[in-house]
């Protein structure tokens, strides 16, 4: 008695197909079967997965800001158009920093973001707090999904 089984794979559109042929030995007949092989993940399982790995990435990510300064949306827009006044004159004045508006009921809040650690956001602050006096270095943590 012999048994002979033959397994082909082949790929295709990136999807695995599998086709087994068998031949069983005492009635001599011929057994085929196929069927196609997908991941069996949820669309609403991956969005999951890939929020929960976006968001350890930005934990990862340096999230040390100063904040230049709070007040209404008009006090706000001033303390931003000092900024860029600065930015303008100085092409070294912070030039790959970016410079965020957000409302925090009940005040708009400038912010300078991103510094890679807390020596370079402590030197930053000690050069903003002479231009910006109410400016605060934020602690870690602060950065958030938006």
């Amino acid at each position: 008695m012999r048994h002979a089984l033959r397994l082909k794979i082949t790929g295709t559109a990136g999807a695995l197909f599998f086709t087994v042929i068998g031949l069983n030995a005492q009635d001599q007949t011929v057994v085929s079967t196929s069927q196609q092989v997908t991941p069996m993940v949820s669309k609403e399982k991956s969005y999951e997965v890939m929020a929960e790995i976006y968001a350890a990435h930005l934990k990862a990510l340096p999230d040390y800001q100063i904040q230049l300064g709070f007040g209404t949306l008009e006090q706000a827009n001033e303390i931003i158009s000092q900024f860029q006044a600065i930015r303008e004159s100085d092409s070294l004045f912070y030039p790959t920093k970016e410079l965020k508006l957000t409302f925090e009921s009940p005040t708009y809040r400038v912010r300078l973001q991103f510094f890679a650690d807390r020596i370079e956001a402590e030197k930053a602050f000690a050069d903003l707090r002479t231009l910006f006096p109410s400016s605060i270095l934020l602690k870690p943590g602060s950065r958030t999904i938006n």
